[in-house]
């Protein structure tokens, strides 16, 4: 159409498909670009790979859109997964707790891609483009003792061991599935964990990732004795009928908290009310 239109200009009255067969005949061949890969592997401990992936799945006979988080150990290939319902900085925060309280210890370097509840832009440094931390999570990371890696922008390669574990986790768990409610999936997700992807053989390492955590596992950091606390904390008040909305459901508290002001702690699966 480019073409076309500066011949236009220049006077051509011909057709669109006159052009086309003319410019398919001169123009040359392109040469196959293949892609080269360098594989890398860790050492143990050394880093974990995370991500979301959305899926849409049959809960209680309706289709709804669930958030599932996958954290990888990438020596071992030991697979962490839950379902969430949002992909919320709190909720990234408390899906990093579950997997580190999963795998039992940290790694020494958590990769992840530019989501923004992490990273909230590039900044030039040196003359390279560095990510721009969110402060909460670079607070959370050095709560847990761990060095955050954020990909390059559309560089789905470099933590290709946890993108190739979404795509089993959807051909062997997630497909044709149907669940009464998203903690009847999160049952289901754990057994499938326990009893097939982290007792299989892997088909790169060659080992039971289970077995090859079982080495990994005693040179993981340590989980610090408090946790950093990842909820979302709000200040809210309380109803003369001593009802407080959460999340647009109204729920009953202690009459005592009638028209007062209370501290409200929002977890991904449930609520305190302080």
């Amino acid at each position: 159409t480019r073409i076309r239109r500066e011949l236009e200009a220049q006077g051509y009255a011909g057709g669109r498909s006159i052009l086309t067969d003319y410019v398919r005949s001169i123009r040359p061949a392109a040469a196959p670009r293949k892609q080269v890969w360098r594989r890398f592997e860790t050492s143990p401990a050394e880093e974990l790979q995370l991500d979301w992936s959305t899926y849409t799945v049959p809960i209680a006979g309706v289709l709804r859109r669930v958030e599932v988080f996958t954290a990888l150990l990438a020596w071992s290939r030991r697979a962490h997964a839950h379902a969430y319902e949002n992909q919320r900085q709190s909720t990234l925060l408390e899906a990093h707790e579950r997997a580190f309280a999963d795998h039992q210890g940290v790694t020494a370097r958590v990769v992840l891609d530019n989501m923004s509840t992490a990273v909230l832009g590039r900044v030039e440094r040196d003359g390279r483009l560095e990510p721009l931390w969110h402060p909460r999570y670079r607070d959370f990371a050095a709560h847990y003792g761990f060095r955050a890696f954020a990909c390059k922008v559309s560089d789905p390669d470099r933590k290709g061991k946890d993108e190739r574990f979404f795509y089993y986790l959807e051909q062997d768990f997630i497909r044709g599935g149907a669940w009464e409610s998203l903690e009847a999936l999160n049952a289901a997700l754990r057994r499938w964990l326990d009893e097939v992807a982290n007792k299989r053989v892997h088909g790169t390492t060659r080992r039971v990732p289970d077995a090859a955590w079982a080495e990994e596992r005693p040179l993981l950091t340590p989980l610090p004795a408090l946790r950093f606390g990842a909820c979302d904390e709000e200040l809210r008040k309380v109803g003369p009928d001593s009802v407080l909305s959460i999340r647009g459901t109204s729920y009953t508290v202690p009459a005592a908290l009638a028209h007062q002001t209370v501290t409200v702690r929002l977890y991904s699966d449930r609520f305190e009310v302080l």
